[in-house]
């Protein structure tokens, strides 16, 4: 058995910040991950993401002035941006991981599960390797929700969308929140037709009525149609028709109203679940519900010797957020370790030494065209 100060399940924001601030604070720190090193934010969302936004601004900026001095519309070319982006992405695997090793962090590989945890921390196994820590900190992520309808297994997710070789013809998102709208405004921008479905009343629903108002009609210059109150029933292969001297879609999208959506991609951007099936917080008696782990706000679980953070949390599911609640997290687990002044053991700290995750402020950014 292996035993260290910390160990970190996970290797993304959360995961990476807390290490670092806990190796700092001179604990002795492992870090274990059943994926590839680097987590969400910089393997399949706000990083890469950002090889195929800026793109897409440019064009539709440069689209927008055709009568301000740009003597045509810009246009993209699909295989170029992929090729940008999967050179990023294919650094960071090995990056993150020599990354951690030189900050002192021993690295494990392999599905991590708890065994036993309480007061004094836990016992993890993780790709063979059994592991004892006086703190365990579970930093798991997330990963897309899944389509639990006739036919879901034909919609694709947003890890998809960020590694499609080709652009499709045509692409319906179901869904009409964050990862929607931004890759919707993506791919009307390199020149496929886009169809939004979702199910209430409105895009964006979290924010202020008149901005989505204003977004919605950005969308419509640009045809991106977006059906609101569009309950999806099912999918199925295959299409009835083609258009007219084309070849037939291969999917149809099924509303319950009986609207049918011809279609080349689906893509079901329907929020992001925790990644807890495999981490045996039963043997824990870890508390979570299916929105994640629950936590005080010390970023504390149910069990003291256990923290979490990141996008496995009950709590909001932002890259930025991750981050402050790595930071609250790794403070703690510095307290409870090392004490206020330093002293081995932790002794002496109070309630009032704690800090604690603040969310009351929380603004937020989505790279849709224009921006909200």
């Amino acid at each position: 058995m292996k035993t260290f100060d910390v160990f970190i399940i996970g290797t993304g924001t959360a995961g990476e910040t807390a290490g670092a601030m806990l190796r700092e604070a001179g604990l002795t720190v492992a870090i274990g991950d059943n994926d590839d090193y680097g987590g969400t934010c910089a393997l399949r969302g706000c990083q890469p993401k950002k090889y195929l936004v800026v793109p897409a601004h440019a064009a539709l900026e440069g689209a927008a002035l055709t009568q301000r001095g740009f003597v045509e519309k810009p246009r993209l070319d699909w295989s170029a941006i992929q090729r940008s982006r999967a050179e990023f992405t294919d650094a960071v695997p090995e990056g993150t991981e020599k990354g951690l090793r030189e900050q002192g962090i021993t690295t494990f590989h392999g599905t991590c599960r708890f065994l036993d945890a309480g007061t004094d921390g836990g016992t993890v196994q993780c790709g063979g390797e059994t592991i004892r820590a006086k703190r365990i900190l579970v930093a798991a992520g997330a990963q897309p929700r899944p389509l639990s309808i006739p036919g879901g297994e034909h919609a694709r997710s947003s890890d998809d969308f960020l590694n499609l070789p080709e652009l499709p013809r045509h692409i319906t998102f179901i869904g009409g929140g964050y990862i929607s709208m931004e890759f919707a405004t993506v791919a009307v921008a390199a020149g496929a037709q886009v169809t939004v479905l979702q199910r209430g009343d409105r895009v964006m629903d979290r924010f202020d009525p008149d901005l989505v108002e204003e977004l919605q009609r950005g969308c419509a210059a640009r045809s991106i149609d977006i059906v609101t109150r569009a309950e999806t029933e099912s999918i199925t292969a295959g299409s009835a028709r083609g258009d007219q001297g084309a070849r037939p879609h291969p999917f149809t999208v099924n509303l319950a109203d009986g609207t049918r959506i011809e279609t080349d991609l689906i893509l079901a951007a329907l929020g992001r679940v925790p990644n807890t099936d495999a981490l045996n917080l039963e043997n824990a008696g870890i508390e979570a519900s299916p929105r994640g782990i629950a936590t005080d706000g010390t970023m504390r679980t149910s069990v003291p010797g256990v923290y979490a953070a990141g996008d496995c949390v009950a709590s909001v599911q932002l890259s930025p957020v991750s981050d402050a609640e790595a930071r609250v997290a790794a403070r703690n687990i510095i307290l409870d370790l090392a004490g206020p002044d330093g002293a081995r053991g932790g002794a002496g700290v109070t309630d009032a030494d704690r800090p604690r995750l603040d969310l009351s402020v929380l603004p937020t950014v989505v790279f849709t065209y224009p921006q909200l």
